[in-house]
């Protein structure tokens, strides 16, 4: 809306009963002005591991250090003797607040609190016992899983198996409560596409997707689709002009799938899984404690815990 006196108008009454009765010169010194003041920067588009920093939707933690954005989304760090800017669409005031399309990104963010990655750990073991262990791990994979995929070429799901009510969604929102606000499951057996889930696969990057409602007989693409998470081989769509190019949607996430049914019907799904199964049974007063406890803290903000977690890269 700069680049022209008529456009820069427009958008000026636009936002209320504002009139400019500058002229093209007046303009001119305006931009002259802003352009000034401009700080040159990398925009990021996908949250979560970029290069060797980590970006929540409110900040970067990098080095050691959280640094929050500021009113307009950009986010200063000291890289090489000199600062680089980056700006983050989602939280800043020059991003729309109702804007729909941001709300999974909303909520990966950060919320500072005093729980310790060991703390997590033990209530999550106390609560869930040996499957935490293996969630646990899964979890740790996910937050490396680009320099692991580097060597295995390939990225095993966590199936979670079992009866409703036995406790498959209160161990998934565990984990991803590690990725800030925990985000709302896919559904398979639903309404979901193939291009809808695989999208949500390339959200962001070494976190986790949870998909759930899994049986046998859902749409032959999806499981197909399904495989190709250990690939991560994402889809591809053609580019409606005259290049006969193709656009190509990454697979940057970990899977998650839960359901009532185990994934036999397909033995090359179901040897890219692995299995935890869940059953429903009668809980201590121990155990609903600590179960209240790690509800508590993971409402609460589990990111610091992430902070200690993501630390070590440089070593991994």
């Amino acid at each position: 809306e700069l680049v022209s006196l008529e456009k820069f108008k427009t958008a000026v009454e636009s936002a209320g009963n504002y009139l400019f009765e500058g002229s093209a010169g007046d303009l001119g010194k305006i931009k002259n002005k802003l352009y000034s003041t401009e700080k040159q920067s990398v925009e990021i588009n996908r949250l979560g591991q970029y290069k060797e920093h980590w970006v929540w939707a409110n900040g970067i933690y990098s080095k050691g250090m959280f640094h929050p954005m500021d009113e307009t989304g950009i986010v200063q760090l000291r890289e090489k003797e000199h600062d680089t800017h980056y700006f983050i669409p989602v939280m800043g005031s020059t991003t729309a607040q109702d804007n729909d399309d941001l709300r999974n990104y909303r909520r990966f963010i950060h919320k500072p609190t005093d729980t310790g990655f060991a703390q997590w750990c033990n209530l999550m073991i106390s609560v869930y016992g040996d499957n935490a262990k293996t969630g646990i791990a899964f979890a740790l994979f996910a937050m490396y899983s680009d320099i692991v995929f580097e060597v295995t070429h390939g990225a095993p799901m966590l199936f979670l198996f079992g009866q409703r009510s036995s406790g498959k969604g209160t161990f998934a929102t565990s984990l991803l409560s590690l990725f800030g606000m925990p985000q709302d499951q896919i559904m398979l057996g639903g309404q979901s596409t193939v291009v809808g889930f695989m999208r949500k696969m390339s959200q962001f990057s070494n976190a986790i997707v949870w998909l759930d409602e899994y049986k046998n007989d859902i749409d032959p693409k999806k499981i197909e689709s399904l495989k190709n998470i250990w690939d991560r081989v994402g889809y591809e769509r053609g580019v409606k002009d005259q290049s006969n190019r193709t656009q190509s949607t990454p697979i940057t996430s970990s899977a998650i799938l839960s359901g009532q049914e185990v994934p036999n019907g397909e033995p090359a799904l179901f040897s890219r899984t692995i299995l935890l199964g869940f059953k429903n049974k009668q809980y201590s007063a121990d155990e609903i404690s600590s179960f209240n406890r790690l509800r508590q803290i993971e409402q609460s903000g589990l990111t610091t815990a992430t902070h200690t977690a993501i630390s070590h890269r440089e070593l991994v």
